[in-house]
């Protein structure tokens, strides 16, 4: 059935004019261009994200040679040779072929450029293209909950570009850690909207960007649809299976050779003893977090974003590694869920939330390893258990619910 309730305004309406209204208005009245022009870009935030995620990515990427950006254009480069299905054969190389193979013709399309140029242009080209999506997911999401689209897009826009959470994943040649949580948080909102075919396409894109894109199988449970699940399944499996199926087939693939280690400090490290198997564990980590998952997408109804907070979240927790980037798709999809989910947090949560991004950026950089390991898992269980219990608030009458097993596709 079509969901036709009237949407309820939230907490956040208030009947007085707030200061920043009272002095936009003042703005009107004095200085009409002025204003004029303030709220053309005020409602066009990628006017502004962009150029500036494209100078400060750019420039970053530029002056950070070597590493795994690095390494990645290499291997992306070999792919477009007779030796596409070798790429596997390095154990370390822990990333999706669909990533490769894009960074790869990138970089043989600017391979002409003197190699900082080519770094900048590579850095600010990707930096650009996860914040376009995430403006994009941002504002599919607030409209399905009826938020206010345009905060939302500020609020994780500037996360991303000025509070440290690109320049951190570029500055470590992994900015497709936070396309993986958004490809998740989209599919998500897909399943909430019972579209099962966008669902298995976006949940195959993240195995095809990262192997750890499958951990996001539990969004395909949202609404409890049985459709949607076999549905999703059957394509995202296939298409998954077409992605990787030759290079296991014809190529040389030593992925699960690799051995990260486990730290001994760790907690991890206490409970499996030193010895454990590092794929074992992995097994393991995954299928703690797919269940988790489950278990909160199996709810009658609630936002389908807490989905992937649950499953990235425990991913986390049950890392023996955290490494600086490794928050990154994690506070991206909170801040998706603080400032679009129908439990409306107040502003001081929100403000709590979002200074939650360059904290744990810099954590890693001003605390002792085991401190900032503890502050960063704490970080994660708490924001995962306040999105939890406020989620509750999602099915308050009047509200559009999503996920709810009522709700269907529209035209």
């Amino acid at each position: 059935m079509r969901v036709t309730s009237e949407i309820v305004p939230g907490p956040e309406t208030s009947s007085s004019p707030t200061w920043l209204e009272r002095e936009t208005a003042r703005l009107h009245t004095d200085s009409p261009r002025l204003a004029a022009g303030l709220q053309h870009l005020a409602e066009r935030p990628a006017l502004v994200l962009l150029p500036l995620a494209v100078v400060i990515l750019g420039t970053l990427g530029a002056v950070v040679p070597g590493g795994d950006a690095e390494w990645f254009r290499i291997a992306g480069l070999s792919m477009l040779g007779p030796r596409l299905l070798d790429v596997f054969g390095a154990p370390g190389l822990q990333i999706g072929p669909l990533y490769l193979l894009s960074l790869g013709a990138a970089t043989a399309a600017t391979d002409w450029l003197p190699e900082p140029s080519m770094r900048f242009v590579l850095a600010a080209g990707q930096g650009a293209l996860v914040l376009a999506y995430a403006l994009a997911v941002t504002r599919r999401a607030a409209s399905a909950t009826g938020a206010r689209a345009l905060p939302a897009q500020w609020a994780v826009g500037l996360a991303l570009v000025l509070g440290g959470l690109l320049a951190e994943s570029v500055g470590n040649g992994h900015p497709e850690e936070i396309l993986l949580g958004l490809l998740l948080a989209h599919a998500a909102l897909e399943a909430a909207r019972a579209r099962p075919r966008t669902v298995g396409v976006l949940l195959a894109l993240a195995v095809a960007v990262k192997i750890w894109g499958v951990l996001g199988a539990p969004v395909a449970l949202v609404g409890r649809r049985p459709r949607t699940v076999v549905v999703a399944g059957a394509v995202g499996g296939l298409l998954a299976a077409l992605v990787y199926g030759p290079f296991f087939l014809w190529g040389d693939v030593q992925t699960f050779s690799f051995s990260w280690g486990i730290p001994q400090e760790t907690v991890l490290a206490r409970v499996v003893g030193p010895e454990a198997s590092d794929w074992g564990l992995r097994v393991a980590q995954a299928g703690v977090a797919v269940a988790t998952g489950a278990a909160v997408a199996l709810r009658r109804a609630g936002s389908p974003l807490t989905v992937v907070l649950a499953v990235i979240g425990t991913r986390l927790l049950l890392d023996p590694l955290f490494l600086t980037y490794y928050a990154g798709p994690f506070l991206v999809v909170a801040l998706l869920w603080a400032w679009t989910s129908n439990a409306r947090p107040g502003p001081a949560l929100r403000a709590a939330c979002w200074s939650l991004v360059p904290t744990t950026v810099l954590v890693p950089y001003l605390l002792d390893r085991t401190v900032s390991l503890v502050t960063l898992r704490l970080v994660v269980v708490v924001v995962a258990v306040v999105a939890l219990i406020l989620d509750r608030r999602a099915t308050r009458p009047g509200l559009p619910v999503l996920g709810g097993p009522d709700v269907v596709s529209t035209p």
